[in-house]
């Protein structure tokens, strides 16, 4: 019993430890003593432990104002890499992530056949292998971490993947079996907003609408993914705006992605102009003035403005901050949905577009990362090298 009290009392420590020189590094043991409130000798006795495992470096010194010089306490950032996968509109988008949060290197390739979930799996290794090859020291290689524009339960099967059919698959056995590495898998509006708070925000509570495919909700409160009993929490593009509306895929009617989502505007204007289309060609339509395509955004931006209402009115976010391509292609549509949102009931501090257009695989890394390092959350330095 005792024994047991000792362990989780170093493994907390360790973790604030941990938590601290990620924030925070380049640091020192006093430093890191005097903010965690720990003894010196336990600091010190930590940082030993993990200087030996290999997650720290005692790099270059400080200035010293006499005495003996204090080491810097840093992460060794190429101890670990995670390979980042997001999976989206026929599209596999690769990163080499190291421990730092930096990415490495990147890779994208256009998907075969996307319904075809061997054949993409195949694509798949090809992508991991050809970023693995970018490091001197392969075995730093140690998880994979794949968004996926769908939901996942939390035993990582595949609940819906929107346009593929990829439905009861457990994409982690594969890539665990083949490369002997931990794998996790997670949709794409949870890991943009765990990359949203790790990277850009680092605030203990805001929202992502992701819109692509789909429309999904990602929110932390209280620096934690609100995940669902199941993991099947924020699908947001499934609630009902219209009961006699558009059929949607999941056999319900009016569902809210079908009016906001990426691939309905796409495929509403294809329809008129009766060819396929690309975001580009929206872009340069909207921008020519042309009549069809503004009355297609103009109803694009009532219903998007009537989903951040009901979103705000749902979670109340101290921010909520929006993913969508179209969206960072033509920001005045945010600006035309704002005059349709309605916030007398509920509130929000910021409404804003996504920081990044890698932000799924910023937020796939940090779920590698903190279970890499055994952390709460992960917070990096802001002056990371």
């Amino acid at each position: 019993m005792t024994n047991r009290r000792i362990s989780t009392i170093r493994d907390l420590n360790k973790r604030r430890v941990l938590e601290y020189i990620v924030s925070n590094q380049p640091t020192s043991r006093v430093a890191i003593s005097k903010l965690t409130k720990l003894t010196k000798a336990t600091v010190s006795a930590i940082v030993s432990d993990l200087l030996d495992s290999g997650f720290l470096l005692e790099a270059q010194l400080f200035e010293s104002t006499g005495g003996r010089k204090p080491m810097q306490i840093i992460l060794n950032k190429d101890s670990f890499h995670v390979v980042a996968i997001d999976y989206s509109r026929g599209l596999i988008k690769g990163a080499l992530v190291n421990l730092n949060g930096d990415i490495v290197s990147e890779k994208v390739i256009e998907t075969s056949n996307e319904k075809d979930f061997f054949l993409t799996l195949s694509e798949t290794y090809k992508l991991i292998d050809n970023l693995v090859s970018k490091l001197s020291a392969p075995e730093s290689f140690r998880a994979v971490s794949i968004s996926i524009d769908g939901s996942v339960k939390k035993n990582s099967n595949i609940k819906l993947a929107h346009a593929k059919g990829w439905e009861d698959i457990n994409i982690n056995k594969y890539i665990t079996e083949k490369y002997k590495v931990k794998c996790f898998t997670n949709n794409e509006a949870n890991l943009a907003a765990l990359g949203e708070n790790s990277f850009f925000r680092q605030i203990p509570d805001l929202s992502v609408i992701s819109m692509y495919a789909g429309v999904g909700l990602g929110t932390i409160q209280d620096r934690s993914l609100i995940e669902g009993f199941d993991g099947l929490a924020g699908e947001l593009g499934h609630t009902i705006v219209n009961v006699n509306g558009i059929p949607c895929s999941c056999g319900n009617n009016g569902c809210i992605e079908q009016y906001v989502s990426v691939s309905s505007v796409r495929n509403k204007i294809a329809l008129i102009k009766k060819r396929s289309i690309k975001i580009s060609d929206i872009v340069h339509l909207y921008d020519s003035g042309d009549s069809d395509v503004i009355s297609v955004l103009n109803e694009y931006s009532r219903y998007l403005g009537v989903l951040i209402t009901n979103t705000i009115n749902i979670v109340n976010p101290n921010e909520l901050i929006i993913a969508n391509e179209l969206l960072d292609c033509i920001p005045d549509l945010l600006q035309k949905a704002l005059k349709f949102v309605n916030l007398k009931v509920s509130s929000t501090n910021s409404i804003r577009l996504s920081s990044s257009k890698n932000i799924q695989l910023l937020g796939a890394s940090v779920v590698a990362i903190v279970d890499y390092l055994s952390i709460r959350y992960y917070y990096p330095s802001k002056h990371m090298n």
